[in-house]
């Protein structure tokens, strides 16, 4: 099992669940699929990414973590 750092930092998109995965939806691009539990770490620092309540509960269920980050991409404690 491989545990992955992701950041979303640099687009907006959209994240949300399917089938125990997450799905990665920029805009105008294909999605892109990650198994949840390969996930460590998701970084949220750009604006304009938005997730569904299934993303929170499925990284948590997986014991990711999720970092919030505010508009210097510093962490929000």
């Amino acid at each position: 099992m491989a545990h992955r750092i992701l950041d979303f930092s640099q687009n907006p998109l959209r994240l949300r669940t399917r089938l125990k995965q997450l799905v990665v939806q920029p805009e105008n691009e294909p999605a892109q699929t990650i198994p949840l539990e390969d996930i460590a770490v998701l970084i949220v620092s750009h604006p304009q990414v938005s997730f569904s309540q299934a993303v929170l509960e499925g990284i948590a269920e997986n014991g990711a973590v999720l970092i919030a980050c505010n508009k210097k991409s510093l962490p929000v404690l």
